[in-house]
């Protein structure tokens, strides 16, 4: 069961924030980003395990 990844709503912003901008420099630049966002946050949640560990050493 993978939890899900909800971002506060000062990060949500600036993300949000994030893709206008890019989409400002070139259209399609802001989907880009959040593609790119997406399959990180994706890779998170299937590395729930690891994070999990490194976080009990901490």
């Amino acid at each position: 069961m993978s939890l899900p990844i909800v971002f506060r709503a000062e990060a949500q912003a600036e993300f949000d924030d994030a893709f206008d901008w890019y989409e400002q420099q070139q259209s399609g630049l802001g989907v880009d980003f959040l593609m790119c966002v997406t399959e990180v946050l994706e890779r998170i949640k299937l590395l729930r395990s690891i994070h999990q560990i490194l976080g009990a050493l901490l």
